[in-house]
């Protein structure tokens, strides 16, 4: 088993380091699974995506109209697909690579939330069962902490303790809260 931790950087004033953190995260554990083949889990704050729910995500817009000044906001990307050369602005490849990380229909990685993949739990949109708390956000409560887990385990629980931001014994707790899963791995494989 392969474990990664991530920490993608917050804010969406930092355009082009955000995107590529996203990207690479995504290109190297795409390879891993394609090459390699271990059952592999990806954990940590993603700081993405915007909202969230069973059926789908909503990607950040990739900051608005008060970042036009920052590199790379309006400069074009090309991307090569099927042999045909497509042109998209930052805000695509900010979608895409959100679309990736956290949509199995677009990611072709083989990886899954295992938030919506448990088999137990109720599973409720990113503004009821959250890890962060946004003050000048929209939304003000979303997931951006997440267990994404290989084909390779089953899901029996994921739980996100969204009551734990207090102070423990007079130390400040993070203002994330955990998220918990409870994996079942193939045999040789320990949770």
């Amino acid at each position: 088993m392969t474990l990664w931790n991530v920490g993608i950087i917050n804010g969406s004033n930092w355009h082009e380091e955000k995107v590529k953190m996203a990207e690479t995260v995504y290109a190297r554990l795409y390879s891993h699974t394609e090459k390699v083949g271990t059952p592999v889990v990806l954990a940590g704050d993603f700081n993405a995506p915007k909202r969230e729910i069973q059926s789908g995500i909503v990607p950040h817009e990739g900051g608005g109209l008060q970042y036009r000044h920052y590199p790379f906001y309006g400069a074009p990307y090309f991307f090569a697909d099927a042999g045909e050369k497509r042109e998209f602005l930052f805000r695509d490849r900010w979608k895409r690579a959100e679309r990736n990380l956290f949509d199995p229909a677009v990611g072709e990685w083989g990886m899954v939330d295992a938030y919506w993949d448990a088999t137990e739990g109720v599973k409720r949109p990113s503004t009821e069962d959250y890890t962060h708390i946004v003050h000048t956000g929209d939304p003000s409560h979303k997931r951006l902490d997440h267990v994404l887990v290989s084909g390779h385990f089953d899901t029996n629980r994921c739980v996100i303790w969204n009551g734990e931001f207090d102070s423990i014994d007079g130390l400040e707790a993070s203002d994330h809260a955990p998220v918990v899963a409870e994996l079942a791995g193939p045999e040789g494989v320990s949770e």
